[in-house]
């Protein structure tokens, strides 16, 4: 038995919708963190600010909180990718 029959005719679209907004969203994402690590100055391989400078600058601790969703969205399509 074929699947084929299965699948809606309008079924690619679905996918090219749902490709084009995590590949949109990681984007977005990066660009945020982009502009919160220049302004926390945080230089590049730490992927957050440290504890005691996050609790003494604002600036590093928008910096940490805007790193950890775009690292988890990563690390989930990085795996997605894998299999």
């Amino acid at each position: 038995m074929s699947l084929l029959p299965l699948i809606p005719a309008d079924y690619p679209y679905v996918v090219a919708v749902g490709t084009l907004g995590i590949y949109g969203l990681l984007s977005f994402q990066s660009i945020t963190v982009s502009k919160a690590r220049k302004l926390a100055q945080v230089d590049y391989p730490a992927p957050y600010a440290d504890n005691a400078d996050a609790k003494r600058d604002v600036k590093a601790k928008k910096f940490s909180e805007s790193s950890v969703p775009h690292l988890v969205l990563r690390r989930v399509t990085d795996s997605v990718d894998d299999e």
